[in-house]
């Protein structure tokens, strides 16, 4: 058995591509969706969260523990460069 607590920055602002090394790494996947260049940014270092995970599945699948491991994400905060307002 094992417990691991991992803290990715990956999501958090600033979302703009001059400012953010990770969003200009994943540019490339989300440049011609159709949504705001904040949002593409926000997702484009999210890709970065989804590759950590997929990592980590695929070890652990190596392992032969992937069927025995339960994963809870939980975020600490909305995406707060947003206006919600």
């Amino acid at each position: 058995e094992f417990f691991t607590y991992y803290v990715s920055i990956s999501g958090h602002g600033k979302y703009d591509y001059d400012s953010n090394f990770i969003i200009r790494q994943n540019w490339d996947y989300v440049k011609d969706l159709d949504y705001s260049d904040k949002v593409k940014g926000y997702l484009a270092g999210t890709i970065e969260l989804d590759r950590a995970l997929g990592y980590m599945m695929s070890e652990l699948e190596k392992a032969g523990k992937l069927d025995d491991t339960v994963f809870v994400l939980s975020p600490d905060h909305w995406p707060y460069y947003f206006k919600t307002y």
